[in-house]
């Protein structure tokens, strides 16, 4: 197996960087020598245009869809802040931002090539390990403002109101797993789980604080056997057994960011940096 050797911890740029201690152990350089191994992909914007704006309609735009039930932008423009170390590892992001009417909502999800969505991950028993991770920055963390999920969705299109009730619950018709802010809990996001129909299991709630307008990574990754990671900025902060009632074994999932705007007088915006997902298949 090859892998990829990554600058030590206090190297230039490496805190904006995938993390090492998740994707040490993810053979990259073998899936793209035999794509018959896996999928992987690492999204930093760079290949698309520049000052990119995407349509808010659902329309699939260069492998992703963009939904929004209000007002509100997503654009990609290029990040001008190289010379500071911390943001070193991020090239260009993607802003969702919001208007300031109240409980808007933007959703975004990578569709993998089609509208219903071509499975880029599947998280099962005997299936092949999982890798996820992606950084963001929040620029308002005000409690009662924004509502936010980052992490894995099933692979129909994502469409408004995937937050719903000022951000108290996820919908409840999705499959998903991540990391999900609740607008009461300001800064602190919970680790989270659902199956379509089923009640939402908060494995860790309200414990992982986040800083307002610093950029910060979420990561989730599957041994292939039995055990879910949840990630921040490369430290594990929750183990999940995939039996539990209420996972989404087996299913489909492609990476969603939704933003709602839960006051009636404060715009949110959520920055992507990067993602990078892979998949190495099971037998």
């Amino acid at each position: 197996m090859t892998h990829i050797v990554y600058p030590t911890a206090d190297a230039a740029g490496a805190a904006a960087a995938p993390s090492p201690s998740i994707w040490k152990d993810c053979d990259v350089l073998g899936i793209i020598q035999n794509p018959g191994l896996g999928i992987h992909i690492y999204e930093d914007w760079r290949k698309m245009s520049i000052d990119a704006t995407m349509n808010v309609d659902g329309t699939e735009q260069m492998g992703y869809t963009l939904v929004g039930d209000g007002g509100g932008t997503g654009l990609i423009t290029p990040n001008t802040d190289l010379a500071t170390a911390a943001a070193r590892g991020i090239s260009h992001y993607f802003t969702m931002d919001t208007d300031t009417d109240q409980h808007d909502e933007l959703g975004l999800q990578y569709a993998g090539g089609g509208e219903t969505g071509t499975p880029l991950l599947r998280i099962s028993k005997g299936g092949g390990r999982v890798w996820y991770e992606t950084i963001i920055r929040l620029d308002d963390l005000t409690t009662g403002v924004p509502s936010v999920f980052v992490g894995l969705t099933d692979e129909q299109v994502i469409g408004g109101d995937h937050i719903v009730n000022g951000g108290a619950a996820l919908i409840a018709t999705a499959d998903l797993l991540g990391f999900f802010l609740k607008a009461d809990d300001g800064d602190a996001f919970d680790c989270i789980y659902q199956t379509s129909g089923v009640t939402m299991v908060t494995a860790l709630a309200g414990d992982e604080n986040i800083a307002e307008s610093t950029w910060t990574k979420l990561g989730i990754t599957y041994d292939g056997n039995k055990t879910i990671m949840y990630w921040i900025d490369g430290v594990p902060v929750k183990a999940v057994d995939i039996d539990a009632t209420g996972f989404p074994d087996g299913e489909e999932m492609l990476p969603s960011w939704v933003i709602k705007n839960v006051s009636d007088t404060t715009d949110i915006t959520l920055n992507i940096g990067w993602w990078r997902a892979a998949w190495m298949y099971g037998p």
